[in-house]
């Protein structure tokens, strides 16, 4: 039961993420391009990633520490794709 309720909560994230990421780039115009990634990643990257840890045949460790590798792999691109915009811009 915990697995359901943990996909339902994580399913909710994009639509937050997206919220929040309009929201603040109509509040703070400057937003930078990492804090765009980092929404972008926590919103629609993180819940996929999580989804699959959660549904995983794997032992629950395992799962979850292949989770945080990737994750983390990632979020590191994200922000090295932020950085490369912030400079080309």
């Amino acid at each position: 039961m915990a697995t359901f309720t943990n996909s339902i909560c994580i399913s909710r994230l994009p639509s937050l993420s997206l919220i929040l990421t309009i929201y603040i780039n109509s509040v703070i115009a400057d937003m930078t391009p990492a804090t765009n990634a980092f929404w972008i990643w926590a919103g629609f990257v993180m819940p996929t990633l999580a989804g699959s840890a959660l549904w995983s045949a794997r032992p629950r460790k395992d799962a979850w520490k292949i989770f945080f590798i990737t994750s983390g792999y990632q979020f590191l691109l994200f922000m090295i794709f932020a950085s490369i915009i912030k400079a080309w811009m």
